[in-house]
């Protein structure tokens, strides 16, 4: 019954609910909140290179690494709004197979910004490669756990939905009519 892949979502841990709400309400405002971020996040952008567009020389290596990054950025801040958005319909909707591309992409983004939270925060504390306060790193790491927290309550929403898909296909056998007896 279990996979024997560790990274797979038999291995989230399980919510019963959001604090006292159900785990729809939970997977909705997961699905506002990020589309908000992302949002947010591509305007950010946006402004900063139509700030700096014209003193941007494209021929020196870091400016042309910081664009680089920048279009990565919006590229995937725009896969998440799509993704979030297919989300929240599926939510709205009851339809875990539009939920799961969602599960798989924040699982992704999860595992790459706690990889970048350690080799930044490990090459700050080594190298004194910039002077961040310590609160800068108290914050990512804050939101890093949120935005756990939403992969958990929206993949305990999936699983619920697919247990009573499971059930409802059960019970559907259960009274077709070549499973009663006529007498």
């Amino acid at each position: 019954m279990y996979s024997k892949f560790p990274f797979s979502l038999e291995n989230l841990p399980r919510q019963k609910s959001f604090g006292c709400f159900s785990l729809k309400l939970g997977a909705i405002l997961s699905a506002i909140i990020i589309i908000l971020y992302s949002l947010l996040s591509i305007a950010q952008c946006i402004v900063f290179v139509s700030e700096n567009g014209d003193s941007l020389n494209l021929n020196d290596f870091w400016t042309l690494v910081a664009v680089v990054v920048m279009v990565g950025a919006v590229v995937t801040h725009a896969i998440t709004l799509i993704l979030s958005t297919v989300m929240a319909v599926g939510t709205l909707k009851e339809h875990a197979g539009l939920i799961r591309p969602w599960l798989v992409w924040v699982s992704i983004q999860l595992i790459v910004a706690l990889l970048l939270f350690v080799l930044w925060s490990t090459m700050n504390v080594i190298d004194r490669f910039q002077d961040t306060p310590l609160l800068i790193y108290m914050l990512q790491f804050l939101i890093l756990l949120v935005r756990f927290y939403m992969l958990i309550l929206v993949g305990s929403y999936y699983k619920q939905l697919q247990e009573e898909k499971g059930e409802y296909d059960r019970l559907v056998t259960i009274m077709s009519k070549d499973n009663w007896y006529s007498t």
